[in-house]
């Protein structure tokens, strides 16, 4: 997912690893994301004014988890105090294949979701998947992207990373930042903030 996707898309619309062992048929990966590194984000899309907000927590990620199944590809992402009130989440997938995006909103009470590869991405062409799933679950602090295997190419591997974006509403009513936290990284990356570049994805997780 470009950094231009999702911020544009978002306006448009109004380190330390840890492995766990999983089951005989699939292997787990969670890492734990820095506090404290959200970065509130111009309405006008200026990156020369994005600056630290580390008193956000709704935006705030704490942990990826990324779980590879036989049948699905499901990747976690744990926040300090997941709110509603325009929320975007991004997931990034890179596969033997190719590089997957799958970016959701749930803006004014529309909830939408695509899922694109990268190659393609610029042309705005979906990739045909069904059963892909996206969960807010505010009582459990945390989103939940699900994608079958075979959407992926059932793949060997995966590696996956993701950003979480809150306070769109707000921004588009006021003309204000929202808040950004890219997982996988204090911060964002430079090349995230600078121009179009991917989050950062992580460790291969086979499928057993």
């Amino acid at each position: 997912m470009r950094r231009a996707a999702v911020l544009l898309s978002a306006l448009a619309l109004l380190a330390t690893p840890v492995v766990t062992a999983g089951s005989a048929a699939a292997e787990t990966w969670t890492h734990r994301d820095a506090r404290g590194d959200v970065v509130d984000v111009p309405y006008d899309d200026d990156l020369t004014k994005i600056t630290a907000n580390p008193d956000d927590v709704a935006a705030d990620i704490t942990r990826l988890s990324v779980r590879h199944g036989t049948r699905r590809v499901t990747v976690t992402l744990g926040l300090r105090d997941l709110r509603t009130g325009g929320t975007g989440v991004g997931v990034r997938l890179v596969t033997p294949r190719g590089d997957f995006t799958l970016t959701a909103f749930a803006v004014d009470g529309l909830r939408m979701h695509f899922f694109q590869e990268t190659a393609k991405s610029d042309s705005d062409e979906e990739v045909a998947c069904r059963g892909d799933r996206v969960r807010l679950q505010p009582r459990h602090d945390r989103v939940r992207v699900s994608i079958p295997r075979t959407c992926l190419g059932e793949p060997r591997w995966v590696r996956a990373g993701g950003i979480f974006m809150h306070g769109i509403e707000r921004a588009v009513a006021e003309e204000g930042p929202f808040q950004v936290d890219e997982a996988l990284h204090t911060g964002m990356t430079r090349e995230f903030v600078e121009g179009d570049a991917y989050p950062v994805a992580r460790r291969k997780v086979r499928v057993s």
